[in-house]
């Protein structure tokens, strides 16, 4: 079906048009970057009139100088180089592609957001001025995760189990929502980062509700190709919050 193969083409120029704006505006200097560490916690005796334990933390440096642009850059390009994939596959391999439920279709877009949607959400958080390496890692883990949940939910075809697993992916999906959006609501200065969370939030919400309604609604499965949809919706989420970002870190 070359329609989904044109919905890839564009998808590729513009994830590449995104890179190659971002690998241009990456400033030459006054750019803050980003760290991650973890507490280094040093328990210390101290001898007044009693013998005490006194805590002392510190901050053990995982992650330095962590640049936001790059992280953009590097999702765009590798998102770009996905959808180039599903570009040579249904315009040359058309019936590979379309056999088995679009199986091929499946493992190359849950590869894809098994790193670019986990990518994006580090950019965010470290772009809001968060230094926590757990939370990343957490955020990182769980994404693949939920693309393992959303993969299992197109192989079965049992209704229940295909319940099942889009409301896990919710479940694990939950957690990383909290951690960004209320991170947004304590920074101050940055311009537009309610929204961005906001934003994130929803178009995050939105591929869970599009895999959940392919599966029980005949009626959005008529009207919405499965695999166009999450076309759109990743056009729509990489390229609309890295940009918000990025007018965010520059704008404030």
């Amino acid at each position: 079906m070359n329609s989904i193969g044109y919905s890839h083409l564009l998808a590729f120029l513009l994830h590449s048009i995104s890179a190659i704006l971002a690998f241009l505006s990456q400033p030459e200097s006054g750019l803050e970057l980003g760290k991650l560490v973890v507490h280094k916690v040093d328990y210390q005796a101290e001898h007044l009139n009693t013998t005490s334990l006194v805590v002392k933390q510190s901050d053990h440096v995982v992650f330095d100088n962590i640049n936001i642009v790059s992280l953009i850059f590097t999702n765009e390009i590798i998102t770009a180089i996905s959808h180039l994939i599903g570009v040579v596959g249904f315009f040359l391999y058309t019936n590979a592609m379309m056999a088995d439920g679009r199986h091929l279709e499946s493992v190359r877009r849950y590869i894809e957001y098994a790193v670019t949607a986990g990518l994006l959400e580090v950019a965010l958080l470290v772009g809001m001025g968060s230094k926590s390496f757990y939370q990343v890692l957490f955020i990182l883990l769980t994404n693949v995760a939920i693309q393992l949940m959303g993969y299992m939910s197109e192989r079965t075809q049992d209704r229940m189990r295909q319940i099942y697993y889009s409301i896990g992916g919710f479940v694990l999906l939950a957690p990383s929502l909290i951690i960004i959006v209320w991170n947004a609501t304590l920074v101050t200065g940055m311009e537009r980062v309610e929204e961005l969370a906001y934003t994130y939030m929803a178009l995050y919400i939105l591929f869970g509700l599009h895999n959940l309604f392919d599966h029980i609604l005949a009626l959005w499965r008529n009207a919405i190709d499965r695999d166009t949809g999450y076309t759109i919706l990743s056009i729509a989420t990489k390229i609309g919050l890295s940009w918000i970002l990025f007018k965010g870190i520059f704008c404030s």
